[in-house]
């Protein structure tokens, strides 16, 4: 399945998945559908909290710009703030977004 998939890749570099960590695939065909995929580490997930999705979104923008994407997806059910409702993780998200650029 497409996780195996990316654990396989990701096993394969440095990426560890810690906050800031990220590892860009290009030209995968590990998820159906996506040519190219952006992994960010967000650290230890029962510490994850709005400021920890925020770094790690601003992670996000700067690792895809550095690769001259211009259009993405963010999988927001993969993103985990203990508690937190979607709505609250499109808020972390974006603030990322928002202060990087």
């Amino acid at each position: 399945d497409s996780l195996s998939a990316l654990s396989d890749l990701a096993s394969d570099s440095p990426f560890k998945g810690n906050l800031n960590d990220s590892l860009f695939l290009r030209g995968t065909n590990a998820v159906e559908g996506f040519k190219n995929i952006a992994l960010i580490g967000i650290g230890d997930l029962k510490k994850a909290d709005h400021e920890t999705i925020r770094r790690a979104s601003a992670v996000a923008l700067k690792t895809l710009k550095a690769h001259g994407v211009t259009e993405a997806t963010v999988a927001f059910e993969s993103i985990s703030i203990s508690g937190k409702d979607k709505d609250t993780k499109i808020a972390a998200v974006f603030d990322g977004f928002y202060l990087t650029d």
